[in-house]
């Protein structure tokens, strides 16, 4: 994507004074301050259907997962969508930080 594109897309925004470290950009979820560096990404629900994007630039991994359940997805009475994000980037991470392995 060209700068002036990519540069609009993450000029976030804060969401909540409550929540500092947590910028909106144009369709983007820019975490700026967690365990693995900053992370973009975007999530999403419809009925029966949760799907989840994130890019963990730092390491350069990207997870994305879509699973045939939206328990969570609207009322956030689950912690299922952010314990597979951290599991599956966790893992990931490992991966490519491993001895002689390439992302």
């Amino acid at each position: 994507m060209d700068a002036p594109y990519l540069d609009r897309l993450l000029d976030g925004v804060p969401v909540d004074p409550d929540a500092q470290g947590i910028l909106y950009g144009a369709g983007v979820a820019i975490y700026a301050d967690t365990p693995n560096g900053t992370v973009y990404g975007h999530g999403g629900w419809i009925p029966a259907y949760v799907s989840s994007l994130r890019h963990y630039a730092d390491h350069g991994v990207t997870v994305a997962f879509q699973i045939n359940t939206d328990a969570g997805g609207v009322d956030d009475s689950t912690d299922l969508v952010p314990t597979l994000e951290a599991a599956l980037a966790d893992l990931a991470i490992a991966w490519i930080s491993r001895e002689g392995a390439e992302p």
